[in-house]
Parts: C-alpha cells; sequence; structure tokens
C-alpha cells in the first residue's frame, strides 16, 4: 500500500476514534436524562412482554382443553357407535333366533309332544336366513331329531277324558260324585 492511502486510512480511524469519543461524551450526558425514559421503556416492555406471555400461555391452554374435548368427543363417539353396533348384532340375533322358532312352529310334518323342549334339543348349525327371510334346513334337522329323540314324536292324537276307564263306567262314576255333592251341598239340585 501507498504511504499517502495509509495516511489517509490512519486519519480516517482516528477521526472516526474521535468521534465515537464525542458520541460518548454527548451520550453521557444525555444517558441521565435518558436512563429514566429508558427505565420507563423497559419498565413499559415489560409489562407488555409479561401480558403477552400470560395471553400466550393462556392461548395454550385453551389450544389444549380444545384439543381434550375433540379426543373426548371421538372417543365418546368410537364408544357410542360400538354400542350401536352391539345392539345392532344382538337384534339381528334376536330376529335370527325369532325366524328359527317360527319356522320350526310353523313346520306340519311332524308334531311333538313339547315343541318348546323340542325346538331347545334341535341343532341349529345346518339351519341358516336366507337373506329374503326364509329358513332353510329346518325340514332335515327336523327329521335329524325326530331320528334321534323318538319320544319327542307323537305317534297320535290321544284326546284325554280325564279317565281311563270305558265311557259307561265314567258316566256311573260322575253321576255318582254328582250325586254325592248335591246331597253334601242342596243348592247344587237342579
Amino acid at each position: 500500500m501507498d504511504d499517502s492511502n495509509l495516511e489517509n486510512v490512519e486519519n480516517q480511524v482516528n477521526d472516526s476514534e474521535n468521534v465515537e469519543v464525542n458520541e460518548e461524551q454527548n451520550d453521557s450526558a444525555k444517558t441521565n436524562h435518558a436512563d429514566d425514559d429508558y427505565a420507563t421503556q423497559i419498565a413499559e416492555l415489560q409489562k407488555r412482554l409479561s401480558a403477552a406471555d400470560r395471553a400466550r400461555v393462556s392461548a395454550e391452554n385453551k389450544l389444549k382443553e380444545i384439543d381434550r374435548e375433540k379426543l373426548d368427543e371421538n372417543e365418546r363417539i368410537k364408544l357410542e357407535r360400538d354400542e350401536a353396533l352391539a345392539q345392532v348384532n344382538s337384534l339381528q340375533e334376536a330376529v335370527t333366533q325369532r325366524a328359527i322358532e317360527n319356522a320350526f312352529l310353523m313346520n306340519t310334518n311332524v308334531r311333538f309332544h313339547n315343541p318348546a323342549t323340542a325346538l331347545r334339543l334341535l341343532d341349529r348349525s345346518a339351519i341358516s336366513i336366507n337373506e329374503d327371510g326364509t329358513v332353510k334346513g329346518m325340514d332335515d334337522a327336523i327329521a335329524a331329531l325326530a331320528k334321534s329323540d323318538p319320544y319327542l314324536v307323537k305317534t297320535e292324537e290321544v284326546k284325554k277324558t280325564g279317565t281311563t276307564a270305558p265311557k259307561t263306567q265314567g258316566v256311573k262314576v260322575e253321576n255318582a260324585a254328582r250325586a254325592a255333592l248335591e246331597k253334601k251341598y242342596p243348592s247344587l239340585r237342579r
């Protein structure tokens, strides 16, 4: 570098140092006055900063609360959906059972002494319900039950008369009983 350039740079540095010293002196004089203004501004900014921090914390808490409510609402909705599905499945099972019972009771091929007991003993594994509601496999299941448990099946209709004696004896027994009651209770006489 040239000597002249070096001198120019040194002069500029010295000038800038002088300017800085002068500015510092001016600043120190102003500082006493400005310190009060700065302190006031700092206090005000700190108040605003703490208010902003409180607002931020409040907003974060509200956001967390909303997230919790949404999460709780989602869980509640899932629970309601699961309950509704369980209820639908239960109702479908009940409808299926009623359709099987109706098909069993409507069967005219085999008569049972006690249809409720026969229905409980019925093998339902081969019975299915079509989408149109018809029961498939009921005749085969009833035939298999009648074959495996023949004591459940009525062989012929038996009319109950109340006595096992021949009809003529039944009339005599009935008349004798009526006569005894009429004797004991005269108001029964005709």
